[in-house]
């Protein structure tokens, strides 16, 4: 399974549009991998995690447009991760010859409302499926077994999702704009299942920052969730773990994360980041 982080930062970007801070000031200057625009990923090129207001530019970066992706599956409708203009794009007069027929876009049932509720009727018909997914059922979403959960992010609690996503034998775990997990997930879905975990992206919005809210983590609390996940099998000390989605506020450049992540033995994503993610048994 091929993953490419598209983008890296969490709504504000890094540097923030209006910011001045010292860190956003850093990252002007330095330039590179500092320059993080809003969260995205792409799955074996065709399966899009997210539809935020970077959209366009991150498929310019990777070479590609939408022409190719069958599916999106949507995390939750913060602003920096679903943006409704976007279903726009592929109507007639704006689009020619898109491979599929129609996208198929995955869902909490509450998102999927939202969407409906957000883009005209006739839009999405003509160009869009809606998929509501229940929490802890799997879907054959194209190639892809997709199985969501619920993020510890927002109210109501369903509407906010982490997924797992295996294809081949391999297994992600993405895990972003959450705080820690419910022990259920952990010590009953995970530990009944016996999934054997190939990498975990991780929510890492503090950095390694201790800062005052349950919602999102830094690397402390990306340890504690590998621990868990380690105590019921699904992981082991050398399961990849890739940390993103950082905020201004973790005060860090990419070079002082990366310093940070190595006592964890973490990888760091920037914008473009990309790996390969094998079976556990291979």
């Amino acid at each position: 399974m091929k993953l490419r982080i598209m983008g890296t930062a969490a709504a504000e970007g890094i540097p923030a549009m209006y910011c001045n801070c010292g860190l956003c000031q850093k990252a002007l200057a330095l330039g590179g991998k500092n320059i993080r625009t809003r969260q995205q990923a792409l799955i074996d090129g065709e399966l899009l995690v997210d539809f935020g207001p970077e959209t366009y530019a991150h498929l310019l970066a990777a070479g590609m447009n939408m022409a190719g992706i069958g599916h999106i599956l949507v995390t939750h409708s913060d602003w920096d991760h679903l943006v409704a203009d976007n279903f726009y794009s592929r109507r007639p007069g704006f689009a020619y010859a898109p491979r599929y027929d129609k996208i198929h876009v995955w869902a909490s049932g509450a998102v999927c409302a939202k969407i409906a509720s957000s883009v005209l009727r006739e839009e999405l018909e003509a160009g869009y499926v809606l998929e509501s997914m229940e929490p802890y059922r799997t879907y054959l979403v194209g190639g892809h077994r997709v199985t969501g959960f619920p993020a510890v992010h927002m109210r109501p609690e369903d509407e906010a999702r982490i997924y797992l996503i295996e294809k081949d034998g391999a297994a992600l775990l993405y895990c972003l704009d959450t705080g820690i997990l419910r022990d259920e997930i952990f010590y009953g879905w995970f530990a009944e299942h016996g999934t054997a975990l190939g990498a975990i992206v991780f929510d890492c919005t503090k950095g390694d920052r201790p800062q005052d809210y349950y919602i999102h983590m830094g690397m402390e609390e990306n340890k504690e969730m590998l621990e868990r996940l380690i105590a019921v099998g699904a992981a082991s000390c050398d399961t990849p773990c890739i940390c993103t989605h950082f905020s201004h506020n973790c005060r860090a450049t990419h070079e002082e994360l990366v310093s940070a992540a190595q006592k964890y033995g973490f990888t760091v994503a920037y914008d473009g980041f990309e790996t390969e993610i094998r079976p556990t048994n291979a």
